[in-house]
Formats: C-alpha cells, structure tokens, sequence
C-alpha cells in the first residue's frame, strides 16, 4: 500500500529535516570559506521547508541543489581529512578547525 502523502509527492519528513540540516551544518562551514556556496545551502533549507506545501518545486530545488552542493563540498571534505590524518599545518588554524567540525 503506497501512503497518501507519497502519491501527492511529498518526500518522508526524515529525509526533509536530513535536507535542513544539510543545509546548516553546510551554510556555516561555506559561509565562512566562500559565501556564494552558502547560498545553495540556503537553497536546499527552503526546499526542505516548501516541500510539503509545493511537492514539484521542493523536489526539483532539491534534486539541483543537493548534487552541486556534493561536487564541491564531498572533494574539500576528502582534502580537509587528508590534511588532518597527515598532520599538515592547517590543524592549527581556527578556520580549518571550524570546516572540518562541521
């Protein structure tokens, strides 16, 4: 039996809240490396958001969003791990510590 809520198109809420906090744990790590990529994060927040209220938009911000946001930050999050299992210099800059805790 399919649910209601999936024949409208509505997405399950644990995968909403997954997409919203994505996005927030995203948005403070980027906001304070390159703040134009913040904006996807804000992005994938409202689809998040609007999702249950406009189903085809909410999808559709979420399926651009969500895979620009992981050409970029799945790379930088490989480089950032390298560096700290490494030992490299950047352990010790707050910024490093801040995008690598998030």
């Amino acid at each position: 039996m399919e649910s209601v809520s999936y024949k409208q198109g509505v997405l399950p809420q644990k995968i909403r809240w997954l997409a919203i906090a994505t996005g927030l744990v995203t948005a403070g790590a980027l906001l304070s490396s390159y703040w134009p990529l913040s904006v996807l994060s804000i992005l994938l927040i409202f689809a998040g958001i609007v999702q249950p209220r406009s189903p085809q938009l909410g999808r559709l911000v979420l399926s651009v969003v969500a895979p620009l946001m992981s050409v970029w930050v799945i790379p930088v999050g490989f480089v950032m791990l390298w560096e700290t299992l490494t030992g490299e210099p950047g352990r010790h800059d707050l910024l490093f510590l801040a995008i690598s805790s998030s």
